[in-house]
């Protein structure tokens, strides 16, 4: 007899004012490796969130660290889809597991309405 055992997929995730979404980023890529050998050109991520975003009331950490300097532009041919980008220092990741932190202040006069983190990607460019 097998117990099926599932959680739910890590995205979308539907992010709230005063809320934090957790998701889990698995790197294959030994980055701290190639930044010692001085192999690693560029190390990248970017999310995709769909509704009112706004900078100013985001903040981003990766492993607990936080992350500043995110860009935040939206989508071509969309009104409501945004990409936020940041370049990574190299000490940001690691090998194996880790864990992005998207949470969202509420805003002054209004309760806001969600937004939904579609897309996390980690690029990783070598020489």
């Amino acid at each position: 007899h097998y117990r099926h055992v599932s959680n739910s997929p890590p995205l979308p995730r539907h992010l709230r004012p005063g809320e934090t979404c957790r998701v889990p980023l698995v790197v294959a890529d030994d980055i701290a490796t190639a930044a010692r050998s001085d192999t690693l050109e560029e190390l990248r991520l970017e999310m995709e969130l769909q509704g009112p975003v706004r900078k100013d009331l985001l903040t981003l950490k990766v492993n607990q660290r936080l992350i500043s300097g995110c860009r935040i532009e939206p989508l071509p041919d969309t009104s409501s889809k945004y990409r936020l980008t940041v370049s990574l220092d190299s000490t940001a990741v690691r090998n194996g597991k880790n864990e992005l932190k998207l949470s969202r202040q509420v805003p002054a006069r209004t309760a806001g309405e969600p937004i939904e983190l579609v897309k996390a990607q980690l690029w990783v460019k070598f020489k």
